[in-house]
Parts: C-alpha cells; sequence; structure tokens
C-alpha cells in the first residue's frame, strides 16, 4: 500500500499534538463514553522496539463549577516530584520509523506578575526523513507558580511547514480569567494550561482506579480533564526498565475533538511519576513516544 505525502503530513501533525502533552494530554484524547477499559487495554498494539511488561472503573465527584467558585485564596502544593534542573528527552517513532524528537525540562525560576515561577519548557521537531514531508519545530512555555502550582503564563509558538504561529495566554487566577489577544475568558480557580497540568498531576498522589480530574483552559476554551489510573506495569525503555502507572486522560465533554485516537501514558510509579512512554493510534499503526534519556532534579 503507498503512503501519499499527504499521509506524513497528517502523520507528523500528530505526533506534534501528541508531544505537546506530555506534552498535551488534549488531542488525542476521547470523550468519556468512549474511553478505553481494562480490557481493552491488553489489545493495544505493542511497539515494535518497546516493551509492555504487565504485572498485574468511576464515579463522577462533582467539581466547582465554572462560576459558582469560592474567593480567591492562597493555596500551598506539597511537590516533591520535580524541580529545576529536571530534563526529558524523548523519541518519537511511527511504527520503527523515527518520525521526530522531543524535550522537557524545567530551566529555571523566574519572576512572573511579582510571583517566583517555575520556566517549564517543551520543544518538538520531526526528524530529518519526515522534515522532508512536513517540517516541525514547536516550542511550548508555561510560567507555573513556586508555591501553588498553577500556571500565570503560557506560550505556544508553532512552526510546521510553511505556518507560523505564535500565542500567549496571560492568567489572572486571582479572578479566574485567561487572557489571551483581545479576549478576556472566565475560567476555573486554579486552572491549568496543556503544558503545567501535567506538571501539577505529577505531584497529586495517583491510585490505581482512582480518576484525578483537573480543570484546563488551552486555546480560548475550558476543558475539564479526567485521567484515569489503569493499572501498574513494568516499562522497557532505551532510558531502562521502570515501574509504572498507566494512565489515560478522558474529556468529560464530548464532541470537542474530531480526532478521537486513544492516548495510554506511562509515568514512573514513584514520587517523581517521570514521564516513560505515550502511545496514540493512527488511521494505519501508532505513534510511540519513548523516554531515551532522563535527569532528575536535586529534591
Amino acid at each position: 500500500m503507498l503512503i501519499s505525502p499527504n499521509y506524513f503530513k497528517y502523520i507528523i501533525k500528530l505526533l506534534v499534538l501528541t508531544l505537546v502533552l506530555i506534552l498535551s494530554i488534549f488531542v488525542n484524547i476521547r470523550s468519556e463514553n468512549e474511553a478505553i477499559s481494562p480490557d481493552e487495554i491488553e489489545a493495544f498494539p505493542k511497539d515494535s522496539l518497546a516493551e509492555y511488561i504487565d504485572s498485574s472503573g468511576v464515579n463522577f465527584d462533582d467539581v466547582d463549577s465554572l462560576y459558582d467558585s469560592p474567593e480567591w485564596w492562597t493555596r500551598t502544593i506539597e511537590n516533591n516530584a520535580w524541580d529545576v534542573d529536571e530534563r526529558f528527552e524523548f523519541i518519537v517513532r511511527y511504527g520503527p520509523i523515527k518520525a521526530g524528537s522531543a524535550v522537557m525540562e524545567v530551566d529555571k525560576i523566574v519572576d512572573c506578575g511579582g510571583n517566583p515561577t517555575y520556566h517549564v519548557v517543551s520543544t518538538a521537531k520531526s526528524s530529518a526523513f519526515f522534515s522532508l514531508f512536513f517540517k516541525v519545530e514547536d516550542k511550548v512555555e508555561t510560567y507555573i507558580d513556586t508555591a501553588g502550582i498553577f500556571p500565570c503564563r503560557f506560550e505556544k509558538h508553532i512552526r510546521e511547514g510553511g505556518f507560523e504561529d505564535d500565542k500567549v495566554t496571560n492568567f489572572d487566577q486571582v479572578n479566574h480569567l485567561a487572557i489571551t489577544g483581545n479576549d478576556t475568558i472566565k475560567t476555573y480557580p486554579f486552572v491549568q494550561d496543556m503544558l503545567s497540568t501535567f506538571y501539577y498531576a505529577r505531584t497529586l498522589d495517583l491510585e490505581v482506579g482512582k480518576p484525578v480530574f483537573i480543570n484546563n483552559h488551552t486555546d480560548r476554551k475550558n476543558y475539564p480533564l479526567e485521567i484515569k489510573v489503569h493499572k501498574r506495569q513494568r516499562v522497557k525503555t532505551r532510558a531502562g526498565t521502570f515501574n509504572c502507572l498507566l494512565l489515560e486522560p478522558v474529556l468529560r465533554t464530548s464532541a470537542i475533538f474530531e480526532n478521537k485516537g486513544r492516548l495510554l501514558v506511562w509515568v514512573t510509579d514513584d514520587q517523581f511519576k517521570m514521564p516513560v512512554m505515550m502511545t496514540s493510534k493512527v488511521i494505519i499503526g501508532s505513534i510511540t513516544t519513548e523516554l531515551v534519556w532522563y535527569r532528575l532534579a536535586k529534591m
């Protein structure tokens, strides 16, 4: 079967969207009624270069509604998972083919709105082969309050083929507002952006069978998000073999995205909850993001 150049463009776009979750957890997320079941996990295609070693349900609790929120208060989140100098490097494959690479790092602490924040940067770029069809060099940045672990500012710098786009969202967390360009949108208390969501989730206690709910604002829209914690597994990667938790991000609202591919994320089952692997089905085959090198912060 011949694969057209347009399909390669589709694949590279999808891998970029998949990366920006970890890079964003949002593009390949399914709605609640289409989420993968524990039984279906076993049927998920195994990657040709990485090995999953198996070792081993949800009532929704009401969360604060969008406008019925409490007045501002100061919160402090205990963060024993990550800090400045943490760095993860990934390879992204479409089947056995290297499609690109990605880096996630906590760069430094900077002032944002008068408060100290973690400057977190995620970059994704296509491989030399895929760049022949569709070159990608994307950069996503978030500034996360060091005490409350919520974003002050979010930046997205997209370079995909001939397309360029730069967006900046400033969060007024006191008044629950997200400001992007000329748009000011009411949002949730302590709302997260597409990248800070992942870092906030890593500070939480994750237990099998107990979902985590995180309110998110991305691209001028509010997204209630559930993260299902399916089970424990051992995962072998180029960076080593790790005891992991298998997560699946799920939107609590339906029909938000046309792309409804399943996204599975493996994070280490320890205090760091570092990303080890992520897999998403596409029309033909699957895309796998695999950890190849890492440096944890000195906690």
